[in-house]
Order: C-alpha cells, then sequence, then structure tokens
C-alpha cells in the first residue's frame, strides 16, 4: 500500500490540518499539490514542509470562475495526472480566529457579518454561510474528471469535522457552511458509486481540535490530532481494494482514532523524513 509515483491535490492545504494532511502524504511518497491564493502562505507551507521536492504548490484559486485554470495549469506544467483528492471541508472552525497566521483560511474563508445572525438579510446570510460549499463543489466538478481519467484506482476523500465540545463557540454562519459541506460529500459519494474505478468516502472528526492548554495538559496526545488525520487519509488513498469506498469514517474517541490509524496503516517512503508541527510551531496555529 504506497503511494510512491502519485499525485494527490489537498484542497484546503494550506491551514494547520491541512499542512499535516500533506506531510502524511509527501512521507508516504506520492507527489502533493496544494494551491492557494495567498503565496506568502505557500511559501510558509513549504517552509514548515522542509521544502520537500514532491510538494507543488500553486498560486491559484478553485473557488468558481477560477477552477478550471488552475487545474488545467497545474496539471499541464506539472506534467502528472491525477490519482487523488483529499478535501479539507472544515477549515475555518478549526481555527480559533486570532490574527495572523492561519486565523483567516483564504480557500474556505468565511466574510462574516459581525451583526447578530438573524439581523443578517438573506443575501448576507447565503454568502457568509456558502463559501465554502462553493469551494469544494467548484473544487470536485473539475478535480473529479482528472480521477475519472486515470488509469489506476482513485479516491476523492472529504475530511470534515462535527464539533466536538466547542459547538457553543462557532460561529452560525460557520456551522451552517460546515454542515453543508457534509452534505456535499454524501451527495459525491452517490455520484461517485457510478463510476468506474474511483471511489469517495469521508472522514468526520468529532474529537475537538483546539484545545485550550488546560484541556491539552489534562489529556496531553503524544501527536497533534491533525498529523493522525492525515495519516488516516494517506492510508485511505493507499488502498487497493476500493473497501473504503462509499463510507463514513466517524472518529469520535481516541478509541476510533487509533482503530482507524491502524486500518489505514501505510508504507511510508523510506529516508522520507519532515518533522511533525503541533500548533505553535511554523506557521500555523491551534492544531493539537
Amino acid at each position: 500500500m504506497s503511494l510512491l509515483g502519485q499525485t494527490i491535490w489537498v484542497v484546503g492545504g494550506i491551514g494547520p490540518i491541512g499542512r499535516n494532511i500533506s506531510r502524511s502524504l509527501l512521507l508516504a511518497g506520492a507527489n502533493v499539490i496544494v494551491n492557494s491564493r495567498s503565496e506568502s502562505r505557500l511559501q510558509n507551507l513549504s517552509t514548515d514542509l522542509s521544502n520537500h521536492p514532491k510538494l507543488i504548490t500553486v498560486h491559484g484559486s478553485l473557488l468558481p470562475g477560477k477552477a478550471n485554470e488552475t487545474v488545467n495549469k497545474t496539471l499541464s506544467y506539472s506534467n502528472v495526472s491525477l490519482n487523488h483528492v483529499v478535501a479539507h471541508g472544515a477549515v475555518r472552525w478549526w481555527a480559533n480566529g486570532r490574527s495572523g497566521g492561519f486565523s483567516s483560511m483564504d480557500e474556505s474563508r468565511m466574510t462574516v457579518p459581525s451583526k447578530g445572525f438573524l439581523e443578517n438579510d438573506v443575501d448576507e446570510f447565503l454568502s457568509a454561510s456558502q463559501q465554502s460549499l462553493k469551494l469544494h463543489f467548484s473544487a470536485a466538478q473539475h478535480l473529479l474528471p482528472r480521477l475519472r481519467a486515470s488509469s489506476a484506482s482513485s479516491s476523492y476523500t472529504f475530511v470534515t469535522g462535527e464539533s466536538g465540545n466547542s459547538v457553543i463557540t462557532r460561529n452560525p454562519h460557520v456551522m451552517v457552511g460546515a454542515r453543508a459541506v457534509q452534505g456535499l460529500a454524501e451527495s459525491i459519494r452517490q455520484e461517485v458509486r457510478g463510476y468506474e474505478g474511483v471511489t469517495s468516502s469521508e472522514v468526520r472528526v468529532g474529537l475537538k481540535v483546539n484545545r485550550t492548554d488546560e484541556e491539552r495538559a489534562r489529556e496531553p496526545r503524544d501527536v497533534p490530532l491533525s498529523s493522525r488525520i492525515g495519516d488516516i487519509c494517506a492510508g485511505i488513498c493507499a488502498r487497493k481494494d476500493g473497501n473504503e469506498g462509499g463510507v463514513i469514517h466517524n472518529i469520535n474517541t481516541m478509541e476510533t482514532l487509533e482503530e482507524k490509524t491502524v486500518a489505514f496503516k501505510h508504507e511510508v517512503e523510506k529516508g522520507n523524513k519532515i518533522k511533525i508541527l503541533w500548533n505553535w510551531e511554523g506557521g500555523g496555529q491551534n492544531a493539537a
């Protein structure tokens, strides 16, 4: 179960969760594509991932109206065919909104009005709630045809989030958007069932990510949760039997996290090393 020589596009790969997803895929030997509208964030990502030679950073957007150009130019310039997609669909609520770092995740950034939720008019509500949904629909619309054209088995994996114990702290627009992306993931799974050689699944994380210092001290983790999520995604991509297709992998306890990590254990490319970064290291924040 190796990803050596395969190419994987990580949608939403700039933030602290996406960074460790990319790290796991790189360690497994894959070529990893990450796009962003921010060149500085792409540079930070490259630095955090040790300027890995298989990391392909792309200055471009997957939002509607931009995705076609970004995908065509990237795959043509890199001279690679796309084998897998990992779409991280809950970037915004895994950040804590602090200034700097990853507090405004560019591709999934929500333009959230400052007034009360029910004080928005319908257009404001839709604009603030649908940005992430638009991104992920547009990405799937342009990347899935590339997977269907691949001669090898391909996969499209969504990483979404429940809220753990932090639901009361989440912005209501973000909650609506997060649930909408989960609905999109279900629709993509239904659509892909009719595709030959392509599977789709969802990793739905219910564990709390943005923990306080007190919570970290009380229940320490040996590695960041984001690193485990990345390892599971790499294992799903590496599976050749297609058994993961059409499945929601719910991760609500540390026990289920361990079970999924073991179930999707995969090969790591020999001599391939990238330091694990915790939330307070590198360009990212709040990924523990």
